[in-house]
């Protein structure tokens, strides 16, 4: 980190500690914080969003080139059960899966799609060695309708404590404006289904009871993911 950029943060945290203050109970104290966070502000050209930016960190997976739709849904639920977003960025290396939120809450989401992923990959696996007289193709489609619908059943399992406060979603908005102004999103197509596939979606929705997910009690420990079976 180079000295202006070193000079920028201490600027940005007395900045933030002065916002912190305006927030006080005692009004006189909380109008001169807020006088100084403007006064801070003006001096070196800082906009409240490039605030709400600074407390926004992120946290990065290298996935396939080409991953598959269930591993694009399992990270968006991964980082909606620790308050974060999730977008997809494409390098020379592979498709990147970024995490983005506050505090170490990137990481963990991270972490969820490690563990849950490599949960879905046995299960799937599992799944389509279990087909007989299939063709390879239909194996396939078989076992990406399994995958979806065992996601799908994990969302569920987290959906109640999954979200983030107001606060922080304008926090993340105002990062993913700075850091990516270009940002487009591509929709998914739905996929085409015939009667056999359904049976794969339920055998999916089965296995997927033997994992679950529990939020983390602080930003500091690791969130604890269980197997259970």
């Amino acid at each position: 980190m180079g000295v202006d950029e070193m000079a920028d943060d201490k600027i940005l945290d007395k900045i933030k500690k002065c916002l912190a203050l305006a927030k006080s109970s005692n009004a006189n104290e909380a109008q001169t914080a807020l006088r100084q966070a403007r006064k801070l502000m003006e001096l070196h050209n800082i906009e409240f969003a490039d605030v709400q930016a600074s407390v926004v960190t992120e946290s990065s997976r290298l996935i396939s080139a080409k991953p598959p739709t269930w591993a694009w849904k399992l990270a968006h639920v991964s980082a909606g059960a620790f308050g974060c977003e999730f977008i997809g960025v494409e390098t020379w290396k592979g498709v990147q899966f970024r995490f983005i939120g506050i505090d170490s809450y990137p990481e963990l989401s991270s972490y969820a799609f490690d563990v849950l992923s490599r949960q879905l990959k046995k299960a799937r696996t599992e799944y389509v060695g279990s087909l007989t007289r299939c063709k390879l193709s239909t194996k396939r489609r078989r076992g990406d309708e399994f995958a979806d619908a065992w996601v799908n059943s994990v969302y569920r399992l987290i959906a109640d404590f999954a979200g983030a406060d107001e606060e922080v979603v304008m926090q993340i908005e105002a990062y993913k404006t700075k850091t990516y102004p270009d940002l487009t999103t591509t929709p998914m197509k739905p996929r085409k289904r015939n009667a056999r596939d359904v049976d794969a979606r339920y055998a999916g929705h089965r296995a997927a009871k033997s994992a679950s997910l529990h939020k983390a009690m602080g930003a500091d420990q690791r969130t604890a993911i269980e197997h259970r079976g």
